[in-house]
């Protein structure tokens, strides 16, 4: 397969010190009518090819109900018997070769069309070879059929080409193809591999509704406007690998049967992927995002986000049902837009993965972000209480703060105010000194003093509150931390 690619891989029609041979289009027109084989290179075709004048036997094809109806289309075509080769030539007139079925192969490579080229519903039944062409009007292959493979590597389209319909039921090749205008493939269908490798979409490419059957490379791709591939259906694994987004990219409902790679890619405009289902393995390794990326209500079996996302980068997994997220928190903290499914979501899935410290940290911003979006009261204070105590029950670290702060406080309230007398026969001195007001807070705060140091006055109301908190500050530290330390 490599070796008819290459040969049928032409850069440019080739210069020479003779002027090129120009040849009527009547004159290609008469062979095709003869049955007779069509073999030009390096030659200028005046004039209009057009097979909609020529007396061609034809023959019954199968339409849909739809295409009768609303296209008008008949059941009947032409057939073109001749092999047909205009090689590295310039024709300068229109091709119509609609509604036609060419039964041996067609050779345009390196073949520049001047005019608007027309395939409509047209069937390739050997090799078509378009390899280095370079459509200079529009080029229209609506609802055309090839049955061999079909290249177009390195071909430019400079006006708007479509493939709109179009059945590829042999490996379709577009490798490094230009696309200066619009490019529609929407509904096509790929029912071998297709090959999109390193192309360029300098208008808006649409490949809305359109099935690949088999693998789809578009490695190294680069979509200048917006590229559509909402509800496309990719049934074999597919490449974006190093693709290039520069407008918006839009992927909503598409389905992944097989595995997905879109590995360094360059989203530079928002990112749309609602609904979308990954049945297998996802990568978005080295991805970057510069704008939005919504996956919102989409089903993902697993995916790999080990991206880059802009500062100003949003990221909304409303809804969404990812199995497994392989992904750090700090890589999305600041980015997540708030919905509490989304963190309900993601702390399952960190804890699937034994990234406890990470669960910790998303239902940390999780409570918190609820709480400020609260606007009852109540529940509010409930929260502010939770948070600052022990930090929604994953920060133990608070609540051995509000320990500490608690003993220097009491301790300092005891010195200042000579709240306890000591045992004098043990201290020599009746006044309490800091350290051991100090000492007398932390029992209270543990345990209970000895009976011989005893508060004096209403003090002793305060070391009984004390003693509460106390009591209440310790149980919350040792459920914090077996929360924390026990999974």
């Amino acid at each position: 397969m490599l070796t008819l690619l290459l040969l049928h891989t032409h850069s440019a029609p080739a210069l020479s010190d003779q002027p090129q041979r120009v040849v009527p289009a009547g004159e290609i027109l008469e062979r095709i009518e003869r049955g007779l084989a069509v073999n030009y290179s390096d030659v200028i075709v005046e004039g209009d090819l057009d097979l909609s004048e020529l007396s061609l036997h034809t023959e019954n094809v199968e339409r849909s109900v739809y295409d009768i109806k609303f296209f008008e289309l008949p059941e009947t075509v032409k057939a073109v018997e001749s092999p047909i080769r205009i090689a590295d030539s310039v024709i300068r007139g229109e091709v119509d070769f609609q509604d036609a079925v060419f039964k041996r192969s067609i050779d345009l490579d390196g073949t520049e069309f001047q005019g608007d080229v027309h395939f409509e519903y047209s069937q390739f039944r050997k090799y078509a070879y378009f390899s280095a062409a370079r459509f200079k009007g529009d080029a229209y292959f609506w609802d055309a059929q090839f049955n061999a493979d079909a290249y177009f590597t390195n071909v430019a389209f400079n006006g708007y080409a479509s493939f709109f319909r179009t059945r590829f039921n042999q490996p379709a090749y577009f490798s490094n193809a230009r696309f200066s205008q619009d490019a529609y493939f929407g509904y096509a269908r790929f029912e071998k591999n297709a090959y999109f490798g390193s192309s360029r979409f300098s208008g808006c490419s649409d490949f809305r509704e359109a099935s690949f059957a088999a693998n789809s490379y578009f490695t190294s791709s680069r979509f200048s406007q917006s590229a559509y591939f909402w509800n496309a259906i990719f049934k074999g694994p597919t490449f974006f690998w190093k693709a290039c987004f520069d407008g918006y990219a839009d992927f909503g409902g598409a389905q992944f049967t097989e595995a997905v790679d879109f590995g360094q890619g360059k989203f530079r405009g928002p990112a749309e992927f609602k609904q979308v289902l990954m049945e297998k393995e996802a990568s978005f390794d080295k991805a970057a995002f510069e704008q939005d990326l919504n996956l919102e209500n989409s089903k993902i079996y697993s995916i790999r986000f080990n991206a880059i996302l802009g500062n100003n980068t949003t990221l909304n997994l409303k809804d969404s049902d990812i199995n497994r997220m392989l992904v750090s928190w700090e890589a999305i903290d600041e980015h997540l837009v708030y919905h509490g499914s989304s963190y309900l979501m993601l702390i399952r899935n960190f804890r699937g993965l034994e990234q406890y410290a990470d669960a910790d940290d998303c239902y940390y911003r999780y409570k918190r972000e609820k709480q400020a979006r609260q606007s009852d009261l109540l529940s509010k204070s409930f929260d502010v209480v939770a948070w600052l105590s022990c930090g929604y029950g994953v920060r133990p670290m608070y609540t051995l703060f509000w320990s500490l702060f608690s003993i220097i406080f009491f301790g300092l309230a005891y010195w200042t105010g000579n709240a306890v007398r000591m045992n004098v026969a043990a201290s020599g001195e009746d006044d309490i000194s800091l350290e051991d007001a100090i000492y007398f807070s932390a029992l209270i705060f543990v345990t209970h003093p000895p009976s011989i140091d005893r508060p004096v006055g209403r003090w002793r109301y305060l070391v009984l509150i004390e003693d509460v908190v106390g009591c209440l500050l310790l149980a919350l530290f040792l459920v914090t931390l077996g929360n924390v330390m026990i999974r």
